[in-house]
């Protein structure tokens, strides 16, 4: 009698063991989302241009003065063209007047240069991991650019 209880014990342990998932390999790593938290769009003229990449810096003027510059770089269609924002003596969030050179926008198309004579930049968030605005302007050329509904995000 104590075999069969012993026999049907070992029986039952094993059917558990039975029911078990293997480990298995591994699952599988999701692919790398690129960072949507990086971008820079407007609609030029009547076309939409987007960045391929975005990239900005606070340059610091005058020996400590706690004074600095803000410049962001925007380069799209493979570099062929690229969109630059600059701020003199960037005070953080708010809006800041096209009023060259001290805030200016230009954007060059193939070596084309379109400098901006009017139109605003506005930082609505400020911080180094998430600097976010938005901007238009009118350029100096020959048919007058228009570059409105701009967007911008990305880390310092």
């Amino acid at each position: 009698m104590n075999k069969y209880i012993v026999i049907a014990i070992v029986l039952i342990v094993s059917s558990f063991g039975a029911c078990k998932k293997s480990a298995g390999p591994p699952a599988p790593t999701p692919p790398r989302v690129p960072d949507s938290t990086v971008i820079m769009y407007a609609t030029i003229d009547s076309a939409t241009w987007a960045a391929d990449s975005v990239s900005g810096l606070l340059i610091p003027f005058g020996n400590d003065s706690g004074h600095y510059n803000l410049s962001i770089t925007a380069k799209g269609g493979g570099n062929s063209s690229v969109m630059n924002l600059y701020i003199t003596n960037y005070t953080g969030a708010g809006t800041y007047n096209i009023n060259p050179p001290m805030v200016s926008a230009t954007f060059y198309r193939s070596s084309v240069r379109h400098f901006a004579l009017s139109g605003q930049v506005s930082i609505t968030n400020d911080s180094l991991s998430d600097l976010q605005g938005v901007f238009n302007f009118i350029a100096d050329s020959a048919n007058g650019m228009n570059v409105s509904g701009g967007v911008f995000r990305f880390p310092l």
